[in-house]
């Protein structure tokens, strides 16, 4: 019995909340930018205290700078200090809140009285303020205008016109208060145009005028916080149904890695078998079919190699598998792996390292296929007999690793495309170089690297050859 008792209350409280919460379509919540209800009051508590100070500092200016006659300082102060006290309370009922992941329906239901409360009681400060620094003479009377875009922000429509309405009707009340005199007429002589009580006519002006602005003001604002909201509520559409292609995406990739590779490795067998005459002896147009056949079933597998570091790239948890090595040991490695490509050029190759070794944390594996890209790329463009550098330094808390060669170059305005997905430069055949690859590769180590916390960078000039090279934080070893 209590729990359905219970049941029943927490279902009222949601139903008050969304009644003071909902928009044109009843959605929730409909503050701006997504904030959550605790930030937008954190927020607004500090604005509430910047207010305070300001109060109170205003007041001593126009006392003692601008030496304003007849100002009643001592009540603005005090004004302002009730201001800074009330709005204490609310800081420490927000300031906690930001911190919980978790509330109940009460909880919520308190933070959303708080912020009505604030607004409403803000309306009221501002009225006394304005009778004590003129009344309806008073050039701080369109702070009301403020207010009324702050609750248009926070707010349903009908909820802000709600406060519009409540704004006009205290400030109505403060202009006829002045003109009737009920209470003791204050003008500070010097911040306002006339010290005689304003006449019925001043009062019907200002409060036509006056209240053609707040509805004007609430109708524009509420107008455009609707197309605000409304592009908000598209853009996390559009973003739910990126985050769903992108998942289908990652899925067909591993499904068309897992089911390419096995065919494409039997095809690749099966012509070096034919290749080496297992099948009978092969005439010379035969053995050149099938090698160019083998050739573009190599190139293939390279591009299945790239997709699948591709498909690497978007694990979100990739760097939980990181470790630390050396990468003096990385870089000797990779070019004894690859000698009998470089000599298959016949490229002069140096290696320039620092003679201390360096550490990095990160995945190896993932290092050496950028190290091991940039290395391929020069060899690859770099017609025979060219020269081949690779070298590491450190540069600042960061180590730089740079593979430069004398190959055809890049020209400048080619030079943005080259980290791009799928980018094949044209205007780059050169007699002796090969120039096929799938247009992944600079991607993927890119991928790497900016994971890794690192930049890549290049320099390059057509006919003069390139220096491909990236940046990573060194590890300090403990």
């Amino acid at each position: 019995m209590a729990d359905s008792s219970g049941k029943y209350s927490q279902s009222v409280l949601s139903k008050i909340i969304r009644f003071f919460l909902r928009d044109e379509e009843g959605s929730f919540p409909v503050f701006l930018h997504s904030l959550r209800l605790e930030d937008q009051l954190y927020d607004f508590t500090i604005v509430r205290f910047s207010v305070a100070f300001l109060i109170i500092a205003g007041s001593l200016f126009a006392k003692y700078i601008l030496e304003i006659s007849q100002l009643n300082h001592y009540a603005l102060i005090i004004l302002a200090i009730i201001l800074f006290f009330a709005n204490t309370i609310n800081f420490l009922i927000a300031y906690p809140a930001r911190k919980k992941k978790e509330k109940s329906s009460a909880y919520r239901f308190l933070l959303i009285f708080i912020l009505h409360l604030s607004i409403a009681t803000d309306f009221i400060f501002l009225t006394i303020a304005l009778w004590l620094v003129g009344g309806v003479y008073s050039p701080f009377q369109t702070f009301f205008i403020f207010h009324v875009i702050i609750a248009s922000v926070l707010f349903s429509p009908l909820i802000s016109f709600a406060y519009t309405i409540y704004g006009y009707l205290l400030f109505l009340t403060l202009a006829i208060v002045s003109w009737k005199q009920w209470l003791p007429p204050i003008f500070p002589i010097g911040a306002v145009p006339s010290d005689a009580p304003p006449t019925g006519k001043y009062i019907i002006t200002v409060a036509v005028v006056q209240g053609l602005l707040f509805f004007l003001t609430a109708s524009l604002t509420t107008h455009l916080m609707y197309f605000l909201r409304e592009g908000q509520r598209q853009i996390v559409r559009i973003n739910k149904d990126l985050e769903r292609l992108c998942d289908q995406r990652k899925g067909f990739l591993q499904i068309a890695l897992h089911n390419l590779r096995a065919p494409i490795s039997a095809i690749a067998m099966h012509l070096q078998n034919l290749l080496y005459g297992y099948g009978g002896e092969l005439n010379d147009n035969q053995k050149s079919w099938v090698q160019r056949s083998l050739t573009r079933i190599d190139e293939l597998i390279s591009f299945l190699h790239d997709l699948e570091n591709l498909s690497v790239m978007e694990n979100a948890d990739l760097l939980r598998e990181a470790n630390e090595f050396g990468l003096n040991d990385l870089i000797e490695k990779i070019i004894e792996e690859n000698q009998d490509l470089i000599l298959s050029k016949n490229h002069e190759i140096k290696i320039e390292l620092p003679e201390g070794k360096i550490f990095i944390l990160g995945i190896q594996r993932l290092i050496r296929e950028a190290i091991l890209n940039f290395l391929t790329n020069a060899i690859k463009y770099t017609p025979p007999n060219g020269k081949i550098i690779v070298r590491a330094y450190r540069y600042s808390s960061c180590v730089r690793v740079e593979v430069e060669d004398n190959g055809i170059g890049i020209s400048k305005e080619d030079i943005p495309k080259l980290f791009r997905e799928f980018v094949r430069l044209k205007n780059q055949k050169r007699e002796g170089v090969d120039t096929t690859g799938s247009g992944l590769g600079l991607f993927i180590v890119r991928q790497v690297i900016e994971s890794h916390g690192g930049k890549v960078f290049v320099k390059s000039e057509p006919g003069k050859g390139s220096i491909f090279g990236f940046e990573l934080p060194i590890h300090i070893k403990k």
